[in-house]
């Protein structure tokens, strides 16, 4: 198990063409939450606010995510509508740092599962997303997001885990 932290970016970089361009399909969560079982497997791209971060026995991260419409690039649309929550896969352990409750962040991978969770006295099953590309968007920017591909290689401003933890910090804003 790697790390996943990340580095605060200061030039604006291209987004990711799995973050930006829905998937064959495009999947809503509304259409996965009504069946999940005959969408395992399913490629998606979902966005929206962190809720919370947990780690599992197996060292996974779970991200629990209210979800959000996304706009032309990918990026969550700060207080629209929502069709309920999910959960973020990644074999990795989370800084909660970055990862702070209302972060915005936007997913790209398939559906693998599902999860329970509690909302007060209720309890909920949500679809889990195993990430494949994520993007966390910095707070109150348009154009300095965190990027991660999932590879043992990285290229340019992203950041990643694999054979041992590769973190490049490209500087950091105010």
């Amino acid at each position: 198990t790697g790390t996943l932290s990340g580095c605060v970016v200061t030039e604006s970089m291209p987004v990711a063409a799995t973050i930006r361009v829905p998937p064959k399909g495009d999947l809503q969560l509304i259409e996965i939450s009504a069946n999940q079982a005959s969408h395992h497997g399913a490629s998606v791209r979902w966005g929206g606010n962190v809720i919370e971060v947990e780690h599992d026995s197996a060292g996974n991260a779970l991200i629990q995510v209210i979800e959000r419409r996304l706009d032309a690039e990918g990026r969550p649309i700060e207080g629209s509508a929502s069709d309920g929550r999910f959960m973020i896969k990644a074999s990795a352990t989370v800084d909660h740092q970055f990862y702070a409750r209302d972060r915005m962040i936007t997913v790209a991978g398939t559906i693998d599962g599902s999860a329970t969770v509690h909302l007060g006295e209720k309890t909920l099953t949500v679809p889990v997303v195993h990430v494949s590309e994520f993007m966390l968007w910095l707070p109150n920017m348009r154009d300095g997001p965190y990027w991660r591909h999932y590879d043992d290689y990285w290229y340019g401003p992203h950041f990643g885990f694999g054979r041992g933890s590769h973190n490049h910090q490209h500087g950091h804003r105010p």
